[in-house]
């Protein structure tokens, strides 16, 4: 079947549209259709075989639905009970919140979020954003406050849509490979949902506070925006675009630390366009959007909340926490975020050393954590400027432990997108999603559940590595059953990993700074 198809926006380049019909083999014959180039598409042979399965969006969906039930059953520690919430953290603080919206304030009671206010004119207000709360509002008219929190379900939706887009990028980046091979393509699909499903740093999310919830709706976000992004630089639609900035700005009413990627985003647009001197009025007008929205749409609600741009520290209830005091003795009286943290945090979530094996259940342990009160741990190696103890760390381990064939994945697709010289928007999109690790580095607290934070850069980083497939089937015999057998071994031993840690943080561990 052969499709010409363009969209001549001003600004931009008349760009030939890809058939919606998954492809895998494309042999691209020059001299024909508007933009110089016709895709003539083999047949897909796809039809009703496990293959074909593994390669269409009906995978993508079910994978996704399979997995946002096993989270949530995960979550809810094997009672699938949506009731169910942390011991520690008591509070209905989100449906609490959208209460507060239907009356037109913004602040809640004490004790909807326990230990974590920050007061304005004595008022309780919690430094989460407004989405979580948003989705709650049709729950809390029916039910009311107490019975609309459903943590648990609200985690699972999250974390399923975060896997639908991760898993969706990497079936679109597939289908415009030449010359992969169906059996390669499905399984690398098939990869992919393990080690960014049940596998991934997720899972180590999947405790019921708003920490966490905060975070997945941050993750979701960010996966949704970044495959909506990327669909439109490939085929410049304008309702993907519109759909990347609105996803990208849940992102960050979620969690601010993710404010910037539409920032970097844009800017690398405008450098893109400047230097092929395509650069149109339409285009600025839509890059100033996608910076600027997710930026306002997070210290608007700052200022709303506390009159300020930043939440203020000294107003923050956690301060009287006894760990944290000891902590703050340790950083010069102070708590809040600074660059000081970076060296320390990016040592800590790097090291490939962060686990201890063990002859009993689990068998996988975290090694790093407090070193004093309860439960006590291996003490984190710190970096100067940071002192000693000056930082609140919970039970952690490195991203390079929990995924790494992803994070390995990324290296190489980043390497070799910069070598061939093409594609560079995939580079870009990389560059983005650096962005909030650099300000969760800053954070003074260090926990297994920023390890999330590092998912949409590993997603689609390991999306991006599928332009690896036609090298990889190139090689010799050798090269591919050793590169093989090590993407099988790492794949099949990250569900364990991943579920002894999360088991014995969600179940077993208790914060204690009280």
């Amino acid at each position: 079947m052969t499709v010409v198809s363009s969209i001549d926006l001003p600004g931009f380049p008349q760009v030939g549209l890809p058939t919606p019909t998954p492809t895998i083999v494309r042999v691209r014959k020059r001299g024909a259709g508007v933009s110089g180039s016709v895709d003539t598409e083999s047949p897909p042979s796809w039809g009703t075989s496990l293959q074909g399965f593994l390669l269409s969006r009906h995978f993508v969906t079910f994978w996704s639905v399979v997995f946002a039930v096993f989270f949530f059953g995960f979550a809810t520690k094997g009672t699938f009970d949506p009731a169910t919430i942390g011991a520690y953290f008591p509070g209905h603080f989100f449906s609490a919140q959208a209460d507060a919206l239907l009356q037109g304030r913004l602040w809640v009671e004490k004790s909807n979020l326990p230990g974590e206010c920050y007061f304005r004119d004595g008022n309780c207000y919690g430094y989460y954003g407004l989405p979580p709360s948003l989705v709650r509002i049709p729950l809390v008219l029916v039910l009311g406050v107490q019975d609309s929190e459903l943590t648990t379900v609200f985690l699972a939706v999250a974390a399923g849509i975060a896997v639908w887009a991760a898993l969706d990028l990497c079936r679109r980046v597939l289908s415009r490979e030449d010359s992969i091979g169906d059996r390669a393509a499905a399984g690398f699909m098939a990869v992919a949902a393990i080690v960014l499903g049940p596998g991934s740093a997720l899972m180590l999310a999947s405790d019921a506070y708003v920490y966490q919830e905060a975070i997945l709706w941050s993750v979701a976000g960010l996966m949704v925006g970044i495959d909506l992004f990327w669909r439109w630089w490939v085929e410049r639609r304008d309702r993907q675009f519109v759909g990347a900035v609105i996803a990208l700005t849940i992102a960050a009413a979620s969690r601010p630390s993710t404010a910037f990627v539409g920032m970097a985003l844009a800017l690398g647009l405008v450098v893109a366009r400047a230097i092929r001197r395509r650069i149109g009025w339409r285009m600025l007008a839509g890059a100033a959007v996608l910076a600027v929205v997710p930026v306002v749409a997070v210290i608007g609600v700052f200022a709303l909340k506390f009159g300020t741009f930043t939440p203020p520290y000294d107003s923050y209830e956690g301060l009287n926490f006894r760990f944290i005091q000891y902590n703050m003795s340790n950083n010069d009286g102070k708590f809040g975020s600074s660059a000081k943290f970076i060296p320390t945090s990016t040592l800590a979530y790097l090291r490939p050393d962060t686990l201890q094996i063990e002859t009993e259940w689990p068998f996988i342990r975290y090694k790093f954590g407090r070193p004093y009160g309860q439960d006590p741990l291996e003490r984190i190696t710190y970096v100067p400027p940071a002192k000693r103890d000056s930082m609140n760390v919970e039970p952690t381990v490195s991203i390079t432990n929990v995924m790494p064939l992803p994070l390995a994945a990324t290296i190489a697709a980043a390497v070799a997108i910069f070598r061939r010289r093409r594609q560079r928007h995939e580079l870009l999109i990389l560059a983005a999603l650096v962005t909030p690790l650099v300000l969760m580095a800053t954070i003074q607290s260090i926990a297994s559940r920023y390890l999330a934070d590092f998912y949409p850069l590993l997603a689609a980083g390991t999306a991006f590595s599928a332009t690896l497939l036609p090298r990889f089937r190139r090689a010799g015999w050798n090269s591919r059953a050793v590169v093989t057998l090590g993407v099988a071994a790492l794949t099949a031993i990250s569900i364990p990993i991943v579920l002894a840690l999360a088991a014995q943080y969600n179940w077993t561990y208790r914060f204690g700074i009280l």
